[in-house]
């Protein structure tokens, strides 16, 4: 089940509010991947990205945090 354009519209301006302390510190703003099943907020800090993903068909929501660079292979 997915959440109408206008839900969905009004859910992910909720998070980046939620999250606009991120877009502070990192200095710009969140990078935006939207598709049919989900919405993925992402904010670079330095080498750290976190990740805040809306999952529309099981209305979840998942926070990520990558720090790849830190620890090569």
């Amino acid at each position: 089940m997915t959440t109408g354009t206008s839900g969905r519209d009004d859910i992910v301006a909720r998070a980046k509010s939620d999250f606009a302390f991120l877009e502070q510190a990192a200095a710009r703003p969140a990078e935006v991947e939207d598709d049919a099943w989900r919405t993925v907020l992402a904010y670079t800090l330095g080498t750290i990205t976190i990740e805040v993903e809306l999952d529309w068909r099981e209305r979840i929501s998942k926070l990520e945090n990558r720090f790849d660079e830190l620890f090569p292979d």
